[in-house]
């Protein structure tokens, strides 16, 4: 089974100049055709999806024969295309099973192909996989994962953690970011890395995003009734951005909580941020105007440039912590960060280091003019009632943390 793929989807022209390809060594007779092979008897192709089709080899003599077969194809489908003036490149990903080993019938053999495919989609690409057992457990263990996820977010067991952003100019907490954890029922805590990917795969992220934006505002606003006015900062997946309610869903989490914008902050991607900025401004604007913070996430990982983004909404770049970390590790990283927040402050944003852990990559950012650290050495992510009592705690501490200056570190609360 084969998935080809294209930096820029071309749709049915595209496909089409693929069938004509394809027709050079095959008799068509509509959908199903027969292509005379590297192997000995004829083989059957189908189109099964988009951009899918499956292939039959009768009475194979070894299952290396069709691994040749994907090559075969595979080399035929890099040659380029020419359309509408472009020169067009594919890739053709495979999935192998074989009959009687990976499945009893033709649907379970076409299933476990399916599977292989996703796992050669997942590798890399250009890649052709051989279907194997372990497979099978891992989309079944896939697909209780996936129903359980789905349980969740239906019983609100999707909650919000707290990690302390600090200004490190003054010592002073300045707000937090709220991090998705899963209160399970049986495994308690669970961390995003178990069910991320997961989620993001079956779509399941965006409303699992609203639930988590909607539980952090809450509790922001709960935190200012008390006296506390920090600004939550929470992420927005890709999958919640691209839906065209965007904006208004915001406003009406902001609506029902009773948040003020200016307490709310939105991280978006920075790979979001360059892949539509002409949406980018129209989904993000309205909201700015009305208060709310717009962050750039994990900046420096993607290929912005400083032209476009300042033609765009927003107000923090946020030091992705691969850079801190390679303090003292890399001679490049001091170069790197400074050049971010030479970049901040000529657009008049705050910046934001992410993974700050040691007391030295704190006391170098504070004195290149970073404006906020978060980290391990000021928090870990925590409940909202901890978050609370470490805010109120660190709030006591500020006053003896601004009187740092220079290279004097600045203290995590104990």
């Amino acid at each position: 089974m084969f998935k080809k793929h294209s930096a820029k989807s071309q749709g049915e022209e595209l496909l089409g100049l693929v069938a004509e390809r394809l027709s050079a060594a095959v008799r068509a007779s509509d959908r199903i055709v027969r292509l005379q092979t590297c192997v000995a008897r004829p083989a059957l192709l189908a189109r099964t999806g988009n951009s899918e089709f499956a292939v039959l080899i009768p009475d194979a003599n070894d299952p290396t024969e069709a691994g040749r077969f994907a090559q075969l194809v595979a080399a035929g489908l890099r040659q380029p295309f020419e359309l509408g003036g472009h020169r067009i490149v594919l890739g053709a990903s495979a999935g192998i099973a074989v009959f009687p080993h990976d499945g009893e019938t033709g649907e379970e053999v076409l299933r476990s192909a399916e599977l292989a495919l996703s796992h050669a989609r997942n590798g890399g690409r250009g890649r052709s996989v051989f279907f194997t057992r372990k497979m099978n457990q891992r989309a079944l263990e896939k697909l209780v994962l996936e129903n359980e996820i789905r349980e969740g977010i239906e019983k609100g067991q999707f909650i919000a953690y707290f990690q302390p952003k600090i200004d490190l100019g003054t010592g002073r907490i300045h707000g937090c970011e709220a991090l998705v954890r899963w209160n399970h029922p049986e495994h308690g805590i669970v961390t995003p890395a178990r069910f991320i990917e997961a989620a993001e795969e079956t779509g399941l992220i965006s409303p699992m995003g609203d639930s988590i934006m909607r539980d952090a505002a809450r509790k922001a606003s709960d935190w200012l009734r008390r006296g506390i006015a920090l600004r939550v900062a929470v992420n927005v997946s890709a999958v919640q951005f691209n839906n065209d309610d965007f904006t208004n869903n915001v406003f009406a989490i902001l609506a029902e909580t009773g948040l003020p914008p200016s307490l709310f902050e939105l991280e978006i991607t920075e790979s979001i941020a360059m892949s539509d900025p002409e949406r980018v401004l129209r989904l993000l604007e309205p909201l700015r105007t009305k208060g709310v913070r717009i962050a750039i996430d994990d900046f420096g990982t993607g290929h912005s440039n400083l032209a476009s983004l300042s033609r765009l909404p927003f107000d923090v770049f946020k030091i992705d912590q691969s850079f801190v970390h390679a303090l003292g590790k890399d001679r490049h990283a001091p170069a790197l960060i400074e050049t971010i927040i030479a970049m901040a402050g000529s657009l008049n944003y705050e910046t934001v280091a992410e993974g700050v852990e040691t007391q030295e990559q704190a006391a170098f950012l504070k004195k290149r003019g970073a404006t906020l650290g978060q980290g391990y050495l000021f928090g870990a992510p925590m409940p909202a009632d901890k978050f609370e009592e470490y805010a109120r705690a660190w709030a006591q501490r500020g006053s003896d943390t601004s009187a740092t200056s220079g290279d004097e570190p600045l203290r995590a609360a104990g």
